[in-house]
């Protein structure tokens, strides 16, 4: 349904863009070819997360694309509003940057579809079944605090795997005191600080991935 989604907008854009090579003067209700190819590709995006965004702030933020076309259509808007000036474009930025932020810290660390925590200029707290094997967590300039629950079920695997995808994030990952930590992380400009593993251990956490200028704790 993706590829097919995404065929019909390029579809649209390649006609709108054979009509400005073939009409350059061409406009529709006074609108330019520019403009309704940069719109397509805009709304595209839009409607694309909305469909296949994996948290809900991907579905719902869409601040930014919405104020660039608030801009492209800055005339448009003006003569329609009866303003006797155009709007401010640096104010209305600021204003997209604001509410997409405040948007991603208030919808934070929804699950995606493929089973990973995603996290993005915001902080949060999860609980990671110990039970399962396998776990990934993904932060963007974000701040997170990992803990292990049901670690004394019997259905605990002698090894897990945490994979993670850490940019510019700070992240403190709790481990039961009896578990012994094997770091296999490709480290990038980061500081790593991980606490001695035990003599003697009951189970092995694998943490694998990237972290890129951040900082991680194992405690």
């Amino acid at each position: 349904m993706k590829k097919t989604f995404l065929g019909i907008i390029i579809f649209l854009a390649g006609i709108a863009l054979a009509m400005y090579a073939f009409l350059p003067g061409f406009s529709l209700a006074g609108i330019s070819v520019w403009k309704i190819i940069i719109t397509i590709l805009i709304v595209a995006f839009i409607i694309k997360r909305i469909i296949f965004g994996d948290t809900i702030s991907q579905k719902i933020n869409h601040f930014i694309p919405i104020a660039l076309l608030a801009i492209i259509y800055r005339s448009e808007i003006t003569a329609l509003t009866g303003a006797d000036k155009p709007f401010s474009v640096w104010i209305v930025l600021i204003a997209a940057v604001m509410l997409t932020v405040a948007t991603s810290m208030l919808c934070h660390d929804k699950k995606a579809k493929n089973g990973a925590h995603i996290n993005k200029m915001s902080a949060s707290t999860i609980y990671l079944d110990a039970t399962k094997v396998t776990h990934k967590i993904s932060d963007k300039f974000s701040a997170r605090e990992v803990y292990f629950q049901n670690t004394d079920s019997p259905d605990v695997h002698e090894e897990l795997i945490l994979d993670i995808n850490e940019n510019f994030s700070a992240t403190e990952i709790y481990v039961p005191a009896d578990w012994f930590v094997d770091w296999r992380v490709d480290n990038r400009f980061s500081s790593v600080e991980i606490r001695p593993n035990p003599e003697s251990y009951s189970k092995k956490l694998i943490i694998t991935g990237t972290v890129k200028f951040g900082a991680i704790e194992v405690n």
